[in-house]
Order: structure tokens, then sequence, then C-alpha cells
């Protein structure tokens, strides 16, 4: 780059950055114009006396009931807490046997032959998606037989 480039490159910059700082106060000395514009103040009181006792009267009926519920959810989410913590520490004694690796629980027999004989684990069942994916031939069900209309 050429020197005059440079400095015709720093002279836009300096416009550009004047521009833009002469827009922005523009922007905030509108902004002060209209907020204290008599018109928008008169508004803003009015709307604000009309609003008032609404917001009053739902202060008076929800305080009950906020206060009705801090004093039964305490309790609740402390039992809840207890529960959820015993439930975690149970369940982390079973999956943590022998340090930190995970050992599955012992299957009963019964199971084991219950899945042997279970159309969904015969070797025919390909996997994939059981609420979408259609049933193999073997395993469907055999097709209801229709009655006549009475009639």
């Amino acid at each position: 780059m050429t020197l005059k480039k440079l400095i015709l490159l720093a002279l836009a910059a300096v416009g550009i950055g004047v521009l833009v700082k002469n827009k922005s106060e523009q922007l905030k000395e509108g902004a002060a114009k209209v907020t204290s514009d008599p018109r928008v103040q008169s508004a803003l009181a009015t709307a604000s006396e009309k609003a008032a006792p609404y917001a009053e009267t739902i202060k008076e009926k929800t305080a009950p009931v906020a206060e009705t519920v801090k004093e039964k959810a305490g309790p609740v989410a402390e039992t809840v807490k207890e529960k959820v913590s015993s439930a975690t520490a149970a369940a982390a004694d079973k999956l943590h046997k022998d340090g930190d690796s995970l050992t599955p629980p012992d299957v009963p027999a019964q199971a084991e032959t219950v899945a042997e004989t279970d159309p969904v684990s015969a070797p025919e069942f390909t996997g994939g998606d059981p609420l979408t994916d259609p049933l193999p031939e073997s395993v469907a069900p055999e097709p209801a037989e229709e009655k006549p209309a009475e009639g």
C-alpha cells in the first residue's frame, strides 16, 4: 500500500467515526426529547394512576396464596430432596460394586429362560425401533377372523 492510500483510508475511517458519533448523539437527543415531552409524561402518569389500584388488588389477593405455597412447598421440597438423595445413593451402591467399575446385577435363571423364549429376544428379531418397525412374520400376531355382520 502506498502512503497516499493509507492516509486516505485513515481519513475515511475518521469520517465514518464522526458520522456514527453524530448519529448516536442525535438518537440520544431524540429519546430525551420524547421522554421529556409533557404529553408523554401525562400519558405515563395516567397509566400509572389507572394501574395502581389493580396492582394493589393483585398483591392483596396473591399474598395469602403465596404464603400458603411457601409454607407447604418447603417441607415437600425437603422431603423430595431427601428421597432423591437416598435413591441416588442406593442406585450408586448397586451400580458401583468393586470400586469404580460398573457391574451388572445378577440375572436370575428364570429371566434367562424368558429371554430365550420371548419372541422379541428371538434371533429373528433384528432390533430397530419396536414402536415403528413391523414385526417379523414369525412373531406377528394372527389376523383376527371377521365376523359376519348381523342384519
